[in-house]
């Protein structure tokens, strides 16, 4: 035993003879013996978001879970001769936020990974014309050695969408045959003859379902080379990062402690690369994880054959896992691609519709992986919904393999099947469909603060605006909003940018987009908070401040209840715990905060 060890146990020991003859009363009363908090936080204002939003002053934490939150008097009391005490000094305490959607593991191949893989750097082509590309293109298969992949960037982003339409790994081939092209523009990209052999060399013999889908295979069905983000993610860490998986787990490690720098203590993700399960099974089991991640699995669609047979001999996958790990559902990643690609409804010029691009279309290989997820018994999850048709065919493919499993509609909305991103959906008549199907909305603010959402009313019509992100309508519906973030965390854009727009509907110019769909800033936090544990199937344990619920949460700079609505941006976050655990301290509380680094 410990030396630590020794002095809680003879601690106690003195405890108990005295409890014989002066029991305790209050929270401390236990079975005889005292057990000591291991942290305190008192003199603060602790944000519990539970169901009546209490407000108190501090917290006690005992092996990872909260064991009393109330007045510092009360929490104080939990206090023993080993329990590290922290003066909060008026801070504000916050649980820990719950981001519905992220792909922080991918992030991790631009800011870490590509740092020790040279092979990871996109070069970037700039072109005014296609010939432009191709001539960029030529030069760089000509100096990389053969074997080796090179990542290419086209520039800029709009002709290189038209370039993606209207290109095949056959045009790429008459520039560079022979070499490992992959052209990697974020949310699409395409793969040169050789770099499509390696692929089914990889995945055992075949092509994924992913590349065949409605408008990414010819018009014979034969894959083109081209392929959306899903595809994108899995070659990247599956091909190019073989053989160098330890690279490839650190970096993911050093991107979570990213999230829990900016308040992120749980997020949520599609998994599509083989090796990212391996790794995250690794990071949980050597206890390196420092934030929660519930996944949704993917991997079905993009590395392995017969993907609706997989799905449906998969059968239910949502709760298993670990306290740091587990599975929330499964999904075939999207059913339409993002801006300008989107699988929408209303009349356009033919520039406009030519390009739109829906995935879920009936006897497609999508919306049969769609029935197949519902119809086993699995949860859908995860699944990039950007245009309101696609949601149309999404929900469609609900009911569908609902009816054929046989399931009630009060079964139905027990699955809490979700539709993210909420980018341009849903119509009015569609949040009524949700919530009477029980789904849960993940919505994200940043097409609203980048501006870039006004590129959709400039092609659709202002008359849609009130299809961007209504998070309002669903919740006066009845429905579930919840909040996800969906993009790198930096100094300047943290999840409080995120939390900010959905409380002003401002955008980068200051113009509000949307205003009846503004919400309260009580509603934001438990939309990424309370209501977001519910999506990722945790509200038992996660998303509040209870006692009984783990100890995840963040201490910040500024009141967030009172301070100016244009100033919430501006939080700074000061301390993180995960399960009790200290996962990002900041210096005013380093000193506090060292006895539990110990």
């Amino acid at each position: 035993m410990t030396q630590r060890g020794l002095v809680r146990y003879f601690s106690q020991i003195v405890c108990f003879s005295v409890l014989i003859a002066f029991p305790l009363s209050g929270s401390l009363r236990g079975q005889g013996v005292v057990y000591y908090a291991d942290h305190v936080l008192h003199n603060g204002k602790v944000v519990t978001v539970d169901a009546a939003f209490t407000i108190s002053q501090g917290i006690a934490i005992r092996d990872g879970k909260l064991v009393e939150v109330g007045s510092s008097q009360q929490v104080l009391r939990h206090a023993g001769p080993e329990t590290t005490v922290i003066d909060l000094e008026g801070k504000m305490v916050l649980p820990g936020l719950v981001d519905t959607h992220t792909h922080a593991h991918e992030n991790s191949i631009g800011h870490y990974a590509s740092q020790a893989v040279p092979e990871l750097r996109a070069q970037t082509v700039r072109g005014s014309n296609y010939e432009e590309f191709l001539t960029g293109i030529r030069d760089i298969a000509e100096r990389t050695p053969a074997g080796r992949w090179a990542v290419v960037r086209l520039e800029p982003s709009v002709l290189a969408n038209d370039f993606w339409l209207k290109h095949s790994y056959r045009d790429l081939d008459k520039v560079a045959a022979g070499k490992l092209i992959l052209i990697n523009q974020g949310v699409r990209g395409m793969l040169t003859g050789e770099g499509l052999k390696v692929v089914k060399e990889r995945y055992g013999g075949y092509e994924s379902d992913l590349m065949k889908l409605p408008g990414l295979a010819d018009e014979n069905g034969q894959i083109t080379g081209r392929f959306r983000a899903a595809v994108v993610r899995a070659l990247q860490q599956d091909l190019i990062m073989l053989g160098k998986e330890e690279i490839l787990k650190d970096a993911y490690y050093k991107e979570m402690l990213e999230l829990a720098k900016y308040g992120v203590t749980t997020w949520s993700s599609t998994l599509q690369p083989i090796v990212a399960f391996k790794l995250f099974a690794e990071l949980d089991q050597e206890g390196k994880l420092p934030v929660r991640l519930g996944y949704s699995h993917s991997a079905g669609f993009t590395s392995f054959p017969h993907s609706v047979g997989f799905y449906e001999r998969l059968g239910p996958i949502q709760g298993h896992g670990t306290d740091h790990l587990w599975a929330i559902g499964a999904t075939p990643a999207n059913t339409d691609g993002a801006y300008p690609n989107i699988c929408a409804s209303p009349d356009a010029p033919p520039e406009i519709k030519t390009r739109e691009q829906c995935f879920a279309v009936p006897g497609g290989s999508n919306r049969a992986g769609f029935e197949a997820i519902v119809r086993s018994g699995n949860r859908l999850t995860g699944t990039h919904v950007s245009g309101e048709l696609g949601l149309d065919q999404m929900m469609d493919a609900i009911e569908e393999g609902s009816r054929e499993a046989g399931l009630t509609p009060e079964q139905i909305r027990a699955k809490r099947h979700s539709t993210d991103h909420c980018d341009y959906n849903p119509r009015p008549d569609q949040i009524e469909r949700g919530v009477r199907l029980g789904i849960y909305f993940s919505c994200k603010s940043n097409g609203i603060w980048r501006g870039t959402v006004k590129g959709f009313l400039s092609d659709y019509g202002e008359e849609y605006l009130d299809w961007i992100v209504p998070v309002k309508s669903i919740l006066e519906a009845g429905g579930k909003a919840v909040m996800e973030i969906d993009h790198h965390l930096t100094d300047e854009e943290t999840p409080f940018l995120d939390i900010q727009t959905f409380i002003t509907r401002e955008d980068d110019q200051g113009q509000v987009l949307g205003p009846d769909e503004r919400v309260d800033r009580v509603t934001a936090l438990r939309m990424i908070t309370r209501w977001a544990a519910e999506y990722v199937l945790r509200e038992d344990v996660l998303g509040s401040l209870e006692e009984g619920k783990w100890a995840d949460l963040i201490v910040i700079d500024k009141d967030y209840l009172s301070i100016p609505e244009k100033q919430i941006k501006e939080i700074k976050v000061l301390l993180t715990l995960v399960g009790g655990k200290p996962v990002y301290v900041g210096p005013e509380f380093s000193n506090q905060v060292s006895p539990m680094l110990n």
